[in-house]
């Protein structure tokens, strides 16, 4: 998570905004913004997947 995050700053910095990834790269468009866009999209969407816990809990008897 630190690594994600790291290159989200890192590519923030490099092409001057503060929110996001940024624009969507258009269609066959290729230069730096793109690959560095695409390389730390990959890279949060690891991130973004939920892991699922599946944990059975017995219940507490409370009978009055």
């Amino acid at each position: 998570m630190d690594v994600a995050a790291g290159l989200l700053a890192r590519h923030q910095a490099a092409f001057d905004f503060t929110d996001g990834l940024g624009r969507l790269p258009r269609t066959l468009e290729r230069n730096a913004y793109i690959e560095s866009w695409a390389y730390v999209a990959e890279r949060l969407e690891f991130l973004s997947v939920p892991a699922v816990i599946e944990r059975e809990v017995s219940s507490i008897g409370l009978d009055f």
